[in-house]
């Protein structure tokens, strides 16, 4: 089972374990951006669940100058202003006391509480300044934000979902109003677009060692994550500690490869050292094994990104063997400075100053599967802080 799945089902537990209990309050928001016949069309959606019924639910359109990110920010600011009115309309007896926002978009989770200037920083500010005058409005209730898995079969989200793509068709109240990630975007696109022109009409003689690897159209996402990736990238650029760089810039070093005399060069790292054998297989056979295919196709540089990495592992020490001659413990790749990773989604809200516990990582619904996680100082969870305080925890 995938970690979304497991989240998916801890998520359907939860809220079917607190459905009916009246202290609890479900809001979720989510965004949409659609285009058809060029015309861009962005909306948000939220819907409020208590004592398993819809207690308020609304959206709105914000024009065609905005982006997915927009509307997502723009969601949960809104669902925190109905919130409030909604509090403020219910009478005391009846107000719930533990309200969890679900959004299905991570990014807007990490950012909402971020309050450093950027895009969306006018939605973050109005729904921290909403929190804030909720908490202190209202005593004893308690705000938590979560990442909802999208498009998993989860009603709540659907209807959400459903709403938002309805609220992007309806007349927004600033048509012509441009956000900050339009305009980057806009930005970015012409960018890259000057960018392509330049690399289209520029020579690319045979010569040059980047020759081969300088076929793949520029872009400017990172479409792919290649392990080792310095490596590779010395590899295809030609500027590699190995030999043939050597002879050029470092006359003076050895040039000759580890398993004989020969000029150590790239194709012969590739396709003749005796010392790698073992691993060319990874590369392919025939014509897959060319170093132009190796070089300028998206396979190929998977496959040497592969290559690569088991040529360097070849080398490596031993994790014994470096905590004797360092003294210090090995780590491992979860730990980093000694610390250990703990990634989290939940993200907690409070202003009770007795609630003092542990700082944690941004939320990343990649690593964890748990609604909620043991504290080291006390049983509770505090994800999230502002101004250096915990803000929420929920006891275990």
């Amino acid at each position: 089972m995938n970690p979304q799945d497991s989240w998916k089902d801890d998520h359907i537990n939860f809220v079917t374990e607190n459905d009916e209990n009246p202290e609890f309050l479900f809001v979720y928001s989510d965004g949409s951006l659609t285009e058809q016949r060029g015309r861009r069309r962005t909306g948000y959606g939220i819907v409020a669940y208590n004592k398993g019924q819809i207690v308020f639910e609304k959206n709105g359109a914000l024009g065609e100058h905005t982006e997915v990110f927009d509307a997502e920010m723009a969601g949960l600011h809104m669902a925190a202003e109905t919130m409030r009115d909604f509090l403020l309309a219910e009478p005391h007896h009846l107000k719930p006391s533990n309200i969890i926002f679900y959004a299905d978009n991570a990014g807007s989770i990490t950012r909402i509480f971020n309050g450093a200037p950027g895009k969306v920083q006018a939605h973050l500010r109005a729904f921290r300044r909403t929190i804030r005058k909720i908490l202190k409005e209202q005593d004893g209730i308690r705000i938590a934000i979560s990442w909802c898995p999208g498009h998993s079969g989860i009603s709540s989200n659907n209807a959400t979902d459903a709403l938002a793509k309805t609220g992007a068709h309806l007349t927004p109240s600033n048509p012509e109003h441009k956000t900050q990630a339009y305009i980057a975007g806009l930005r970015k696109r012409e960018m890259w677009e000057e960018w392509r022109h330049q690399w289209t009409n520029t020579p690319n003689p045979p010569q040059l060692r980047f020759s081969l690897a300088n076929r793949i159209p520029p872009t400017l996402r990172m479409t792919e994550r290649f392990c080792t990736l310095d490596c590779l990238l010395q590899c295809r650029t030609g500027h590699a500690h190995i030999g043939e760089y050597y002879r050029h810039f470092v006359p003076h070093k050895d040039q000759s490869c580890t398993c004989s005399t020969t000029l150590q060069t790239r194709q012969h790292i590739i396709q003749g050292c005796k010392k790698l054998t073992r691993h060319r297989p990874i590369l392919g056979c025939g014509r897959h094994v060319h170093t132009g295919r190796l070089l300028s196709t998206i396979k190929g540089i998977h496959k040497l990104a592969i290559y690569i990495r088991k040529m360097k592992a070849t080398s490596w020490k031993t994790q014994p063997q470096q905590e004797r001659e360092t003294g210090k413990r090995w780590t491992g790749p979860s730990q980093r400075g000694g610390e250990k990773y703990d990634g989290n989604i939940y993200i907690t809200l409070t202003t009770n100053p007795e609630d003092t516990t542990q700082r944690t990582r941004p939320p990343d619904p990649t690593h964890r599967t748990n609604h909620v996680c043991q504290c080291k100082k006390n049983p509770h969870v505090t994800l999230m802080y502002l101004g250096g305080e915990p803000l929420f925890c929920i006891p275990m």
